[in-house]
């Protein structure tokens, strides 16, 4: 059994393949495309990486289902979650593509494609990751990519793709042939990288985001976790990381 990553890119051998598994509630499906069409549109032209995506429609008939996904999550260097109330309501979701993300085993890029309430649903693991929303200068807040119409659509696949693109760092060689592995979690670069740069807007580099350059993984999510904990019950302005 093989599972399918499917790309529309001529190869280019310059570029590292990026096997991404997109999991997203069926129920989302008019949505999820429309997102990942807008997205593959600016994944292509990378210059660096070739994206490669798997997604349950390359399921091949008359096999079992549950070990292709299986399969397919072990051989993704990224997850790309599709965040919605059905996706977190999904019980196929939560038990068998969820965990491998959550528990940090594999990387994940958590996107919200349909709002939800952080203090009300149940985030299933999900709470202590960064969340991707589209940020913009006429919001009140940030926004799931289905508030969003039009050209805020096209601006909001961009800016995922550059943060995507700026903070996933690859290691390329493994005994026995090439493997891709990130070098460091996505979502706590990511959580840090959006804090610095709203914290640069208002008052220059900040100090947790040049410690943040240094550290290793554990130390990272550490000062991630002290970096969420400093914001909760704080106006901003008290903030000592900004």
């Amino acid at each position: 059994m093989h599972s399918r990553y499917v790309t529309h890119i001529e190869e280019n051998t310059l570029q590292e393949n990026i096997n991404y598994f997109v999991s997203y509630a069926h129920k989302n499906k008019i949505l999820a495309q429309d997102f990942l069409d807008r997205l593959s549109d600016v994944l292509a032209p990378s210059k660096s990486y070739r994206y490669l995506r798997w997604k349950d429609t390359d399921l091949i008939v008359g096999e079992d289902w549950t070990d292709q996904i299986t399969e397919a999550i072990d051989k993704c260097v990224m997850g790309l979650l599709l965040i919605s109330p059905a996706f977190l309501a999904s019980n196929y979701i939560t038990k068998n593509e969820l965990p491998s993300f959550v528990s940090g085993v594999k990387p994940s890029v958590p996107v919200m494609i349909q709002p939800v309430d952080f203090d009300l649903h149940d985030l299933k693991g999900l709470e202590k990751k960064q969340i991707f929303r589209f940020e913009y200068e006429g919001f009140k807040e940030p926004k799931a990519y289905g508030e969003c119409k039009g050209q805020r659509r096209d601006a909001f696949v961009l800016e995922l793709f550059r943060k995507i693109e700026k903070k996933l760092t690859i290691k390329t060689k493994a005994k026995g042939g090439t493997q891709f592995t990130a070098t460091i979690d996505p979502l706590i670069d990511l959580r840090l990288f959006e804090l610095a740069s709203k914290a640069y807007r208002s008052r220059g580099t900040p100090k947790h985001f040049l410690d943040s350059q240094t550290l290793t993984n554990d130390q990272r999510a550490k000062l991630y976790d002290k970096v969420l904990k400093s914001q909760q019950g704080r106006p901003l302005k008290k903030n000592p990381y900004r």
